[in-house]
C-alpha cells in the first residue's frame, strides 16, 4: 500500500511519535547554537573595534555596550515574548463603546 493511501484510509493509524520532541530537541539546539554564535560574534566585533579606533577607550565601551545589549536580547528572547503575552492576556476581553446622543436638525437654526 503506497503511503498516500495510508494517509487516506480511515482503517489505518499514520504513527508519528517523536516528530514533536524532534523538534523540541532542535530548536533547543539552534538556541544554544545561535547564543553561542553571538557571543562570538560579540568578541569579535569588540576586538575588530578596538583595533580600527586604535585602542579608543570610548569606541571600544561603546562596542561593549553594544555587544551587551545585543546578547541580552538574544538570550532573553523568549522572557520578553512571555512578558508580552502576559500584558497581551491581562488586557481588558471587553470593549464599551459611547453612543453620544444625536444632536436635532433644528437647534442652532
Amino acid at each position: 500500500m503506497s503511503i498516500t493511501a495510508q494517509v487516506f484510509d480511515p482503517g489505518s493509524a499514520v504513527v508519528a511519535q517523536g516528530v514533536i520532541e524532534w523538534v523540541n530537541t532542535k530548536a533547543t539546539e539552534v538556541q544554544n547554537t545561535t547564543r553561542i554564535v553571538m557571543g562570538a560574534i560579540s568578541v569579535i566585533g569588540i576586538c575588530v573595534v578596538a583595533v580600527k579606533s586604535r585602542f579608543a577607550l570610548a569606541a571600544i565601551l561603546v562596542a561593549i555596550a553594544v555587544a551587551g545589549l545585543l546578547n541580552w536580547g538574544v538570550w532573553n528572547v523568549t522572557d520578553v515574548s512571555d512578558k508580552i503575552g502576559d500584558e497581551i492576556n491581562a488586557a481588558p476581553t471587553e470593549a464599551v463603546a459611547l453612543i453620544a446622543p444625536s444632536i436635532p436638525s433644528n437647534v442652532g437654526a
